[in-house]
Protein backbone atom coordinates (compact mmCIF):
# COMPACT_ATOMS: atom_id res chain seq x y z
CA UNK A 1 0.00 0.00 0.00
CA UNK A 2 1.06 3.73 -0.51
CA UNK A 3 1.56 5.34 2.86
CA UNK A 4 1.69 9.21 2.91
CA UNK A 5 2.99 10.52 5.69
CA UNK A 6 0.86 13.46 7.42
CA UNK A 7 3.03 16.68 8.65
CA UNK A 8 1.52 19.73 9.92
CA UNK A 9 2.80 22.56 7.54
CA UNK A 10 5.73 24.92 8.40
CA UNK A 11 6.44 27.95 6.56
CA UNK A 12 10.57 28.67 5.28
CA UNK A 13 11.61 31.95 6.90
CA UNK A 14 11.01 35.17 4.98
CA UNK A 15 13.99 36.67 2.85
CA UNK A 16 14.93 40.17 2.20
CA UNK A 17 14.13 43.44 4.03
CA UNK A 18 11.02 44.42 6.10
CA UNK A 19 11.35 48.03 4.81
CA UNK A 20 9.51 49.71 2.29
CA UNK A 21 9.61 53.41 0.86
CA UNK A 22 6.96 54.85 0.57
CA UNK A 23 5.08 54.87 -3.09
CA UNK A 24 7.26 51.49 -3.68
CA UNK A 25 6.19 47.71 -4.48
CA UNK A 26 6.80 44.70 -2.52
CA UNK A 27 6.59 41.14 -3.08
CA UNK A 28 6.44 38.94 -0.25
CA UNK A 29 6.06 35.15 -0.75
CA UNK A 30 4.84 32.60 2.12
CA UNK A 31 6.25 29.22 1.11
CA UNK A 32 4.13 26.48 3.42
CA UNK A 33 5.14 22.96 3.02
CA UNK A 34 2.98 20.26 4.53
CA UNK A 35 1.83 16.90 3.58
CA UNK A 36 -1.24 17.18 2.43
CA UNK A 37 -0.61 19.90 0.86
CA UNK A 38 -1.06 23.54 2.80
CA UNK A 39 -3.69 26.38 1.91
CA UNK A 40 -1.90 29.55 3.18
CA UNK A 41 -3.72 32.67 3.97
CA UNK A 42 -2.12 36.61 4.40
CA UNK A 43 -3.41 38.43 7.34
CA UNK A 44 -2.86 42.14 7.80
CA UNK A 45 -3.13 43.00 11.57
CA UNK A 46 -5.39 40.22 12.45
CA UNK A 47 -7.46 40.72 9.52
CA UNK A 48 -7.71 38.36 6.35
CA UNK A 49 -6.74 39.85 3.01
CA UNK A 50 -9.06 38.54 0.14
CA UNK A 51 -7.41 37.22 -2.90
CA UNK A 52 -7.36 39.36 -5.62
CA UNK A 53 -4.70 39.15 -8.53
CA UNK A 54 -4.43 42.27 -10.97
CA UNK A 55 -2.22 40.66 -13.78
CA UNK A 56 -4.45 43.04 -15.91
CA UNK A 57 -2.88 46.25 -16.51
CA UNK A 58 -6.18 47.37 -17.63
CA UNK A 59 -8.42 45.47 -14.97
CA UNK A 60 -11.09 48.23 -13.57
CA UNK A 61 -11.66 46.35 -10.36
CA UNK A 62 -7.70 46.25 -9.23
CA UNK A 63 -7.94 50.18 -9.32
CA UNK A 64 -8.37 50.26 -5.51
CA UNK A 65 -6.39 47.20 -4.16
CA UNK A 66 -3.60 47.97 -1.80
CA UNK A 67 -2.65 44.20 -1.71
CA UNK A 68 -2.53 42.08 -4.04
CA UNK A 69 -2.87 38.35 -2.57
CA UNK A 70 -2.56 34.85 -4.90
CA UNK A 71 -0.99 31.41 -5.43
CA UNK A 72 1.86 31.09 -7.54
CA UNK A 73 1.65 28.83 -9.35
CA UNK A 74 3.79 25.30 -8.72
CA UNK A 75 6.14 24.62 -11.43
CA UNK A 76 4.83 21.37 -12.05
CA UNK A 77 2.21 18.96 -10.51
CA UNK A 78 5.14 17.32 -8.55
CA UNK A 79 5.29 19.79 -5.86
CA UNK A 80 2.16 18.98 -4.04
CA UNK A 81 3.64 19.40 -0.79
CA UNK A 82 4.24 23.49 -0.59
CA UNK A 83 1.94 26.98 -1.59
CA UNK A 84 3.41 29.84 -2.27
CA UNK A 85 1.43 32.68 -1.24
CA UNK A 86 2.52 35.93 -2.64
CA UNK A 87 1.87 39.32 -1.12
CA UNK A 88 2.09 42.31 -3.39
CA UNK A 89 2.07 45.94 -1.55
CA UNK A 90 1.26 47.94 -4.70
CA UNK A 91 2.15 51.26 -3.42
CA UNK A 92 3.34 51.48 0.42
CA UNK A 93 1.96 54.41 1.92
CA UNK A 94 2.81 55.63 5.64
CA UNK A 95 1.06 55.14 7.48
CA UNK A 96 -1.64 53.09 5.93
CA UNK A 97 0.86 49.95 5.68
CA UNK A 98 2.83 49.88 8.65
CA UNK A 99 1.34 47.18 10.41
CA UNK A 100 1.94 43.28 11.14
CA UNK A 101 1.73 40.98 8.13
CA UNK A 102 1.29 37.71 9.20
CA UNK A 103 1.32 34.17 6.74
CA UNK A 104 -1.06 31.15 8.43
CA UNK A 105 -0.55 28.09 6.84
CA UNK A 106 -3.29 25.20 7.60
CA UNK A 107 -3.65 21.90 5.78
CA UNK A 108 -6.05 20.20 8.56
CA UNK A 109 -3.16 18.32 10.72
CA UNK A 110 -2.41 20.68 13.98
CA UNK A 111 -0.34 22.95 14.70
CA UNK A 112 -1.20 25.54 11.91
CA UNK A 113 2.00 27.61 11.11
CA UNK A 114 2.08 31.33 11.59
CA UNK A 115 4.99 33.26 10.21
CA UNK A 116 5.11 37.54 10.68
CA UNK A 117 6.70 40.38 9.98
CA UNK A 118 6.35 44.05 11.11
CA UNK A 119 6.19 46.23 8.00
CA UNK A 120 7.91 49.71 8.68
CA UNK A 121 7.01 51.82 5.54
CA UNK A 122 9.29 55.10 5.41
CA UNK A 123 7.79 58.03 4.27
CA UNK A 124 9.71 60.42 1.75
CA UNK A 125 10.89 63.63 3.23
CA UNK A 126 9.38 66.52 1.51
CA UNK A 127 11.67 69.54 1.53
CA UNK A 128 10.27 72.75 1.03
CA UNK A 129 12.21 75.63 -0.41
CA UNK A 130 11.85 79.41 0.80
Amino acid sequence: SFFIAITPPTIDSFSGETTIKEGTQKVIKCVAKASPRPSADWYRNGKKLNSTNCTSPNDKSCKNVIYEVYEESADSALHTTYTIQVLKIRSALYPRDQGMFVCKATNGKDPPAELGFDLDVQGTVHVHVL
